[in-house]
């Protein structure tokens, strides 16, 4: 009963972090979009630290 709780806790732990990874790529999917769309001026700003990961 203890192992098999405690299976099901890293089970949900691991689903937990599989979302996070996804979210991740697509947030920086979305960043790298908005910069390639933006012919590199958001890059610039972003190196320059006038703008962040969740303002793109």
């Amino acid at each position: 009963m203890f192992y098999q709780q405690k299976a099901e806790n890293l089970d949900l732990k691991n689903q937990e972090l599989e979302k996070d990874v996804i979210y991740a790529k697509q947030n920086l999917a979305d960043t790298l979009n908005v910069i390639l769309a933006s012919g590199g001026q958001k890059l610039i700003d972003f190196v320059e630290g006038k703008l962040t990961f969740r303002e793109s």
